[in-house]
């Protein structure tokens, strides 16, 4: 076993602030000695399901290093993914990854983060352990994108009722009259996913990907009653006008929901239909 498996061994069973102090010794005993030339040029990350708490037995230690420019990161990428493949994590065993889209630029970094468009980015961001971060400049980006600005939560919120209303009303109905039930159960699982992502964006929470959702929701502390227990009723359901009627009473329930915190007012089916709100909700797969 070598000095990094023992370094990460049993890391599942750790909070992320633990595996950042683990990523720092690695930093300082492994990484900088071979690379002396980056300890002020490059910040790095604790990312990915260790991040979020959702990390097991199955999950690997994540990592981002951001550099200032574009240049230094073609300048050194090739290096630091050959060290890592061939040098330092040559066992399948070791937990510790680097990929190649987790090494980029600040100047990159911010102009994804500012168009306020890949929310998967902003949740990566904002749990993120800054583990190594000379002058401080990503924990800055951190406080600076720490939740949307108010007018763009709201596009992000009326986008995703919108959404929903269109594929139960449009999309769903017109599958029934076909009876399509391939194309019936994508609508289902959209239909899912927007309202799940409605009650994260509710919690003030930035959604992270497809396989977080269920964990998102149910850590949530705002929620209509009995909400998971509906979406894994409607996973199971497979009569179409059922599913259509217990679709129905979700939407409602989220609804009330977006009304009760004053994200929306109560319109007609037709009126979200018409909505074309500018700012969507992008999550990882």
């Amino acid at each position: 076993m070598t000095d990094t498996e023992i370094l990460f061994k049993n890391f599942h069973k750790k909070n992320k602030e633990e595996v950042g102090i683990r990523i720092d010794t690695f930093l300082k005993e492994c990484f900088f000695p071979d690379f002396p030339n980056l300890r002020k040029l490059v910040s790095v990350l604790l990312i990915g399901s260790v991040a979020h708490g959702y990390h097991d037995t199955s999950s690997d230690i994540d990592i981002a290093f951001i550099f200032s420019t574009d240049t230094a990161v073609k300048q050194h990428k090739l290096s630091l993914l050959k060290w890592f493949k061939y040098r330092n994590l040559e066992s399948r065993r070791k937990p510790l990854e680097l990929h190649g889209q987790h090494i980029t630029s600040l100047e990159t970094l911010e102009k994804e983060l500012s168009s306020w468009r890949k929310d998967w980015l902003l949740r990566e961001l904002h749990d993120a352990v800054v583990v190594y971060d000379p002058g401080e400049k990503v924990g800055k980006l951190q406080k600076k994108y720490s939740w949307y600005p108010r007018p763009i939560y709201n596009e992000k919120i009326n986008w995703l009722f919108a959404e929903t209303t269109f594929l139960l009303f449009q999309r769903y109905t017109s599958g029934l009259a076909r009876k399509n039930d391939f194309y019936l159960t994508h609508i289902k699982h959209n239909i899912l996913t927007l309202l799940m992502l409605a009650v994260i964006l509710v919690n003030h929470k930035f959604p992270s990907s497809h396989k977080h959702l269920y964990n998102d929701v149910r850590n949530s502390k705002i929620a209509p009653k009995d909400f998971l227990t509906a979406v894994g009723a409607l996973l199971e359901l497979r009569d179409r006008g059922k599913i259509y009627t217990r679709l129905q009473y979700l939407r409602k329930d989220v609804e009330i929901l977006l009304i009760s915190r004053k994200l929306i007012k109560k319109e007609s089916p037709s009126y979200w239909i018409g909505q074309r709100p500018k700012y969507k909700v992008s999550i990882d797969d």
